[in-house]
């Protein structure tokens, strides 16, 4: 809906958004439990998986 390529189905552009930000929050919601049941460190995977061009390595505990 939000690209135009399926029915507004009468939703308000602002009403489209807001469902997709729903949307995203509720598949997020589903991940964060299954990596802690699966015992995933989902900080350290993103970290590896998404941010290997990061110049120093992300630590969550560093206080810097």
């Amino acid at each position: 809906m939000r690209q135009g390529q399926a029915r507004s189905k009468g939703l308000s552009a602002a009403d489209i958004d807001a469902t997709f930000r729903a949307e995203v929050a509720d598949v997020l919601s589903h991940v964060l439990p299954l990596a802690h049941h699966h015992d995933i460190d989902i900080v350290k995977e993103v970290a590896r998986k998404w941010l290997v061009w990061h110049d120093a390595p992300l630590d969550p505990e560093s206080t810097d």
